[in-house]
């Protein structure tokens, strides 16, 4: 029997990296923080297990995006994307769709090359935005915020990565 899930699909996890990356509006992330937003795009009702200081106030913003799929253990299957979501960035790599750099602390950024996108596919990722606005704009404008390392940064808020021995991190830099 074959079964499938987006979450394991290379060109699903491609276009959901396009979309993250062109809503961060130019800004560099770290790959392991971009990896971090995709898997909540993916499974919105994780959401509420995020440590957020505003979380009440942010539950009854986001309404209905919680009637998805139940996920029995959310650091299995983030583990489990971990290749395929790798996979789709040197995909995106390869096309010259994404570029790495480096920070001054050598650590690495990734931004958008919008200049290399194939016809119509821009089109597409503005449409994926606006179908998921609150999901994406929450993503994108607040848990891209916070520090990546360290204690009360996005490893530790979401239990997804350990934080232990971590250095300070960047939030966004500028393009």
């Amino acid at each position: 029997m074959i079964i499938y899930h987006y979450a394991f699909d290379l060109n699903h996890a491609a276009f959901r990296i396009m979309v993250l990356l062109r809503a961060l509006g130019g800004h560099k992330i770290e790959p392991e923080k971009l990896r971090i937003l995709d898997f909540y795009y993916m499974f919105p009702r994780e959401l509420p297990s995020i440590s957020h200081p505003e979380w009440r106030m942010l539950r009854s913003e986001f309404g209905q995006v919680f009637q998805y799929e139940e996920i029995v253990n959310p650091s299995r299957v983030f583990y489990k994307t971990g290749p395929v979501f790798y996979g789709a960035i040197d995909y995106l790599k390869a096309h010259e769709i994404v570029k790495i750099d480096r920070s001054d602390e050598g650590d690495e950024l990734i931004h958008i090359n919008s200049s290399n996108l194939p016809d119509g596919l821009a089109e597409r990722l503005v449409e994926a935005r606006t179908e998921a606005s609150t999901i994406i704009d929450f993503l994108v404008n607040d848990l891209a915020m916070y520090p990546l390392h360290n204690e009360k940064g996005l490893k530790d808020r979401t239990k997804l990565l350990p934080y232990k021995n971590d250095r300070k991190s960047p939030t966004l830099s500028g393009s």
